[in-house]
């Protein structure tokens, strides 16, 4: 959607809760699609620590956004839905690109710096644009820069543990795995001090 139809667009018009059900099905059917992907790494032994690692990181993203979507998103506002649309539009480019860098961690020819750098850079892209997204939270559940220094904080160390941990696949995925929780972790425990106040 192009920035120049901005003005054509009234926030009256548009019907966000269904903006945001549409939006959130495209990424379901792309981690859907993550999901399918990573599947050659599920062959052998079930209770593979790597199997296990990249299935709990890509299960703790798709957690952090339903999590944003479902519990922080205002979903009956009048907007225009622009950051709705572009955010979503570079989260699915991004989580297409860090389910490539898994599967190509398999590839013994590619350059462990430039695939430890690929996925990283697509996960902070992904949490830039979920924070972006979060400009339509609930006023009480917006967040402040306390929130947004820890959450940054997290990824990028997240971030440098997978560039760091990059010639071993279950270390960089347990990086990437734990990365995921901590946002997680941290979403939850937002949602649960202001249910508390």
């Amino acid at each position: 959607m192009p920035l120049v139809m901005y003005r054509m667009f009234r926030p009256e018009q548009v019907n966000f809760p269904h903006l945001v059900e549409r939006l959130s099905l495209i990424i379901i059917i792309t981690f859907g699609e993550t999901l399918v992907n990573i599947t050659h790494y599920f062959k052998g032994a079930i209770y593979s620590p790597l199997a296990i690692a990249i299935f709990l990181g890509v299960a703790a993203l798709f957690g952090v956004y339903t999590l944003l979507v479902e519990r922080f998103l205002n979903h009956h506002q009048h907007t225009r839905g622009f950051i709705a649309m572009y955010t979503h539009v570079v989260m699915i480019i991004s989580l297409l690109s860090i389910t490539a860098g898994i599967i190509y961690m398999a590839d013994e020819e590619v350059s462990r710096l430039f695939l430890s750098c690929f996925v990283a850079s697509n996960l902070i892209v992904f949490y830039l644009c979920l924070w972006l997204y979060s400009f339509y939270n609930r006023r009480h559940l917006r967040f402040n820069g306390r929130d947004l220094r820890a959450m940054a904080i997290v990824l990028l160390l997240g971030s440098l543990g997978i560039i760091l941990c990059r010639e071993n696949n279950l270390s960089l995925m347990s990086a990437f795995a734990l990365t995921n929780v901590v946002e997680f972790g941290l979403l939850e425990w937002k949602l649960q001090r202001k249910k508390a106040l």
